[in-house]
């Protein structure tokens, strides 16, 4: 109701001021993680005025799972267009519920934070485990025929693999190799892991094997 948000208007003789409204009357927590995560640069957590910037009008409130992915594209327009070309992205676009969005990856819009802090799902650490979710689940492996079984696993048994969980960091995860919001499947020339880009793409580690591979 009206006197939820603008509790000052409850008296009589009230100002804009006075009856202003704050969205920690109600969501004090997502105020808490938000100034804790990667979004508190949009402004003050505790002012209405940030919420607004993702979800819209106080008074026409809009829930980011119902617009889906392309609300995030108020800022991150790039990384968006790039998802929708992507397999996962096109997936997405035909309404299969099994296709990761940005929250799935990245985590909740509250909680996210840089790639590069530790916790962050989409660290280079954390990666294998994120992706995982989806290419290491049996289930999904065998409803999309997924050409590597158990891919995560297997990447950890590599020198790559060992290589991150011993801290070195320069190593390669898994986007280097895929990519990143712009994930294609291997049969598509456009492909970091297509066959004739394959050496390429290991060339950004290893430039002198690549050009005595040449």
């Amino acid at each position: 109701g009206c006197v939820d948000c603008h509790a000052g208007a409850a008296k009589s003789g009230h100002t804009a001021k006075t009856a202003s409204a704050s969205c920690i009357t109600c969501h004090d927590d997502a105020s808490a993680k938000l100034s804790a995560s990667a979004h508190a640069m949009l402004g003050d957590p505790k002012d209405s005025s940030t919420c607004i910037s993702c979800h819209g009008d106080q008074h026409d409130i809009k829930s980011p799972a119902a617009r889906g992915v392309q609300f995030c594209a108020t800022c991150h327009a790039t990384e968006v267009s790039e998802y929708n070309g992507s397999i996962h992205g096109r997936a997405h676009a035909k309404l299969n519920g099994d296709a990761p969005i940005c929250q799935s990856c990245h985590g909740k819009a509250h909680e996210v934070v840089a790639s590069t802090e530790a916790k962050s799902p989409v660290s280079k650490a954390n990666l294998p485990d994120t992706c995982g979710k989806c290419h290491s689940n049996p289930a999904l492996a065998a409803k999309y025929m997924f050409s590597v079984a158990l891919p995560v696993e297997a990447y950890k048994q590599s020198v790559h693999g060992r290589a991150i969980l011993a801290g070195n960091l320069k190593a390669a995860s898994c986007n280097d190799c895929h990519g990143v919001h712009n994930i294609l499947p291997s049969s598509d020339p456009r492909s970091k892991i297509w066959k004739q880009n394959v050496a390429s793409t290991c060339a950004q580690c290893h430039q002198n094997v690549f050009d005595v591979y040449k």
